[in-house]
């Protein structure tokens, strides 16, 4: 089965998301107005599928192995969507799986323990009240030595950007799918709550989500 790929190939120029560009050829997001955008762009949309150091399937095994996922769970959603981030020398750094999710659940936060223990990585339960969104993050990793580098926060822009065609997703349109206690800790960053929303990523799309 197919899926849509989008690569990011960027300096950080501290363009906003709308002055962004992305070749539907490659899947590349890059600055239409930054010289030295241009020149990496052609370069990589001559060279990706032949000069890329991992293939995108081995890219995803290691990033569900890496995150604990189940080999049955190793499977292209209908729907899905991948965002890879890639490095300088063309190596996979970082992947986003994004998949179409209807509706979210809101994870309840008490903050601190009375032992110190934080919120992030105490058990923790969350509301059974659904709310609506419209995209759920799937997976979000990055490789440890390239990580306090916002490459996460970056991918998750671009999905914000480019999941829906003309469509800008609002981050209250997000879900997170049963995250580790360091995804959890990166989601409360990002979404700058505690309570932000979940869901359950291996139901089947025609079951509710």
């Amino acid at each position: 089965m197919q899926q849509r790929l989008f690569f990011i190939c960027l300096k950080d120029f501290g363009q906003k998301l709308g002055q962004l560009t992305a070749c539907d050829g490659c899947g590349m997001t890059y600055s239409e107005q930054e010289p030295s955008d241009i020149v990496l762009h052609t370069k990589f949309h001559k060279n990706i599928f032949n000069t890329l150091k991992f293939p995108v399937q081995t890219v995803r095994n290691i990033v569900d192995a890496e995150l604990g996922f189940a080999s049955e769970h190793r499977r292209i959603v209908p729907g899905e969507q991948t965002f890879l981030y890639i490095s300088g020398d063309q190596q996979v750094v970082g992947c986003c799986v994004a998949q179409i999710v209807t509706k979210g659940y809101r994870v309840i936060s008490d903050g601190q323990t009375g032992d110190g223990q934080s919120a992030t990585s105490k058990p923790w339960c969350c509301s059974t009240n659904a709310e609506p969104v419209k995209c759920g993050i799937s997976r979000i990793w990055v490789l440890a030595s390239e990580r306090g580098q916002k490459i996460g926060s970056k991918l998750i822009d671009c999905v914000r950007y480019h999941f829906i065609l003309g469509y800008p997703l609002k981050k209250a349109d997000l879900a997170f799918s049963d995250p580790t206690p360091d995804g959890r800790s990166f989601a409360t960053r990002y979404m700058g709550t505690s309570s932000f929303l979940v869901y359950r990523a291996f139901r089947s799309p025609s079951l509710e989500q």
